[in-house]
């Protein structure tokens, strides 16, 4: 039985924190994550001109985008122009990011949107970690490389994990890195390791020194 609304039948156990939930509860309490993250980090703002970028063939760049899809039905002034991008490297590499860049200053559109998970926007940060190089992502923006000015690269999935993205769709979370696959075996193995290793990348970026 869910936990949360105590009336249908749970199909995903969120292991972090015990609760049992319905797929409409799950939906539901993904919707609020995305929310959550868009006015906590200003994100997106009701007028927000974006454009979301989504890589073919990447299934949770299509499920994110979906559950984007149906967060933005709350902001009817928000204008969302897609570009799809053929790229199905996991982590993100820099290259699409450039080409989303570029796209972005070709149409006069101020934002990007990505939409990555939590699991691989951690990828991302340990491999920018461990190589000095790459993309670092805190606060579901783009920290490195400096976008160009009057650009902002956002994660409004930057709490939703991948796994619950996919339950909610009823999907397969497909592991496509070593990178990637050691969060999501972390995560397995010790529920809400995901969620530690982003705050603890918030707070090595705010230490004395700039750790990040």
């Amino acid at each position: 039985m869910c936990t949360a609304c105590g009336r249908r039948q749970a199909v995903y156990h969120r292991k972090y924190s015990g609760e049992r939930l319905c797929l409409q509860c799950l939906l539901e309490s993904l919707h609020h994550k995305v929310r959550r993250a868009i006015a906590r980090y200003q994100l997106l703002t009701p007028e927000s001109n974006v454009l979301a970028v989504v890589r073919s063939g990447v299934t949770v760049d299509e499920l994110g985008m979906s559950l984007l899809l149906e967060v933005e039905r709350d902001f009817p002034k928000v204008k969302i122009s897609f570009l799809t991008i053929v790229d199905d490297e996991r982590p993100v590499n820099c290259l699409y990011l450039k080409t989303a860049l570029l796209e972005a200053t070709r149409r006069g559109i101020g934002k990007v949107v990505l939409p990555l998970t939590a699991e691989e926007t951690v990828a991302n940060n340990l491999l920018w970690i461990s190589r000095r190089g790459g993309c670092l992502f805190l606060r579901g923006r783009l920290l490195y490389p400096d976008p160009p000015d009057g650009l902002d690269v956002v994660l409004p999935l930057y709490d939703v994990l991948g796994w619950e993205l996919a339950a909610a769709f009823q999907q397969e979370t497909t592991r496509s890195s070593p990178m990637l696959d050691l969060v999501f075996s972390l995560e397995d193995e010790f529920p809400g390791s995901t969620y530690n290793m982003l705050r603890s990348m918030e707070r090595l970026a705010d230490a004395r020194g700039g750790i990040l």
